[in-house]
């Protein structure tokens, strides 16, 4: 049986040299096992019968089959003079040479390391790689001592930061503010934590991810220099020991909080980021009691989130699309609406289920009571009460399920992804871009269609460990990757280069979803540059824009275009870059 690394090596036999990007994608056409292309370049770095060239993008070549000279000793090195020591004035122009020199990397010869002789083969130049913020190892120092006094060294608050904050002093200290501007919901937290501290309170940042944790740390750092602070995360991890015994403000995980974070009698702020990801579940009555000041901080609320109001009071609208776009809070846009049809055997099951959906909203209504004004309001509260109502809540139960089973219909159509290599050249013409799909499923066929068309494109690795992710944000902003796909948003901690085109081909049921996957393009650019954002949608369903679920992306974009259902590739992808 071949092996995928013999597969390699006869690849690198046959056509040499080859990059990564080339090679993943050889294997994919051979019928091997899909791969990242961080899991290719991990098996051609363990083959010793490949060599790397030490070029931009890296290319790789395979070693000749028995053609190496035989071993007949190393060879005999010159006699060099003694070493003189260099006068005064020419000591400069010898700094300067050995620092030129540091700037290659010498290579041992071969046949002296087989007989363990230092002698050395002429040094290759280095290719300087580019540094992601993120690899850049976190220092690990012991937190300040308790009740240092932080000073606020961060940006300058804006308008609508002002408003929130005022709204959430005024209110006791405790709401969820809502703002599609990520950096700027970080800025009201950290801003938040300065009043916590400066007030005698510890502080407990609760977060839902690694990546979002990092991020926190890293800016508390930067903007509050002289802050206390600590990370609590799995019992496994690095650091999870840090309580308030050691620190005034704690960066946690949330599934590592506990009830006995805070110390009874002691005055505290919780801020939660990305309250919305947390439920009432995460915010346990143990641990919520003890905090009297509490912010939440999400994209948006919707209609399941409303178990979070109680324990936060109120809800402060921060920073939407269209005040994003007036106030610059955001990048400017373009969206551009590409419809395609549901396939024959979908758009059946599409109108079956709507047929049922049809009728046991009739029957909800004649028969539990439920109104037309407040019908979604009424068929949740059903469902929840099976224990007094169980035909009832039965009912409503049914009700949900054909309607997700419907919208599932639409998200995961073959029709989509027989889009994508219309797209190809659309996401060709720009140096970076994500495409996000229904499933992981597409999203892996999606990266394997825009490679077959020309697009160097990988599978963001959700899921996998934090190397693998920060492996493939690497390729982005190299450029040896120009199209990342996905199935769910990437992470707000993720160090994302600039991104200039989202595809939607999922993930627009809600304003919070769209504008999760639309935020790497949406963050504001240096240059002003209109970024592109392409919703592809299945006509005559409840993805169609006339349900009104697009509305908000729509009002704050600078143009919007509806291409026909047979649009020209080429026609597209001018006009995503303005022409």
């Amino acid at each position: 049986m071949t092996t995928q690394s013999d597969a390699l090596y006869a690849a690198l036999c046959a056509r040499a040299p080859q990059t990564t990007r080339e090679l993943t994608r050889g294997l994919a056409r051979l019928g091997q096992r899909l791969l990242l292309s961080s899991d290719v370049e991990r098996l051609l770095d363990a083959d010793p019968r490949i060599r790397r060239d030490g070029g931009r993008p890296t290319r790789w070549r395979a070693l000749p089959i028995g053609q190496a000279p035989p071993l007949s000793g190393p060879p005999t090195p010159k006699k060099s003079p003694p070493a003189v020591l260099p006068r005064r004035k020419e000591s400069v122009a010898r700094t300067l040479q050995v620092l030129d020199e540091s700037l290659l990397a010498a290579r041992i010869s071969p046949v002296a390391a087989f007989w363990g002789q230092p002698v050395s083969a002429a040094p290759v130049p280095v290719t300087a790689e580019p540094v992601l913020a993120s690899d850049v190892p976190v220092v690990r120092r012991k937190p300040l001592p308790p009740g240092s006094t932080p000073r606020y060294v961060g940006p300058r608050l804006r308008p609508w930061q002002g408003d929130v904050l005022d709204g959430w002093l005024a209110h006791k200290r405790r709401g969820i503010v809502q703002s599609v501007a990520a950096t700027g919901r970080t800025g009201v937290g950290v801003l938040a934590a300065w009043d916590g501290v400066s007030r005698g309170e510890k502080v407990l940042v609760l977060v839902p991810s690694v990546d979002l944790q990092e991020q926190w740390l890293r800016t508390l750092e930067l903007q509050l220099p002289g802050l206390s602070f600590g990370r609590r995360s799995e019992p496994s991890g690095d650091g999870s020991g840090d309580t308030f015994d050691d620190c005034d403000v704690l960066v946690s995980l949330a599934s590592a909080a506990t009830d006995e974070l805070l110390p009874e009698g002691t005055h505290g702020l919780l801020i939660a980021d990305e309250v919305h990801r947390f439920g009432s579940s995460a915010l346990a009555p143990t641990l919520a009691g003890r905090f009297r000041a509490r912010l939440g901080l999400s994209v948006s609320l919707e209609g399941a989130d409303e178990a979070l109001l109680p324990y936060f009071d109120a809800v402060f609208d921060g920073c939407d699309l269209r005040r994003g776009r007036a106030d610059a809070e955001i990048a400017r846009y373009r969206v551009g609406l590409l419809p395609v049809e549901l396939l024959p055997d979908e758009r059946t099951g599409y109108r079956g289920l709507s047929l049922q959906i049809d009728q046991r909203a009739a029957r909800l209504v004649a028969t539990h009571g439920c109104h037309p004004e407040t019908f979604l309001d009424d068929v949740a509260r059903l469902q929840a009460a099976w224990s007094d109502r169980p035909d009832a809540a039965a009912d409503a139960s049914a009700y949900l399920r054909a309607v997700s089973a419907r919208r599932l219909v639409a998200a995961g159509s073959l029709a989509k992804l027989e889009a994508v290599p219309r797209l190809a050249p659309t996401l060709g013409r720009h140096a970076r871009s994500l495409l996000f799909t229904h499933s992981a499923i597409d999203a892996e066929v999606a990266a394997t269609v825009l490679q077959d068309n020309g697009v160097d494109a990988e599978r963001f690795p959700h899921g996998r460990p934090a190397d693998a992710r920060l492996a493939t944000i690497r390729d982005l902003r190299s450029g040896e990757v120009r199209a990342l796909t996905a199935h769910r948003p990437l992470s707000a901690g993720a160090d994302l280069p600039p991104v200039t085109a989202v595809a939607l081909l999922a993930g627009t049921r809600t304003g919070r979803q769209l504008v999760e996957r639309a935020d790497p393009a949406l963050r504001p650019n240096p240059s002003d540059t209109i970024v592109t954002i392409l919703v592809v949608y299945a006509r005559g369903t409840v993805e169609d824009p006339g349900q009104g679920q697009l509305t908000d992306l729509i009002d704050a974009a600078t143009e919007v275009r509806t291409f026909g259902i047979d649009a020209e590739e080429a026609t597209i992808a001018a006009w995503s870059v303005g022409l």
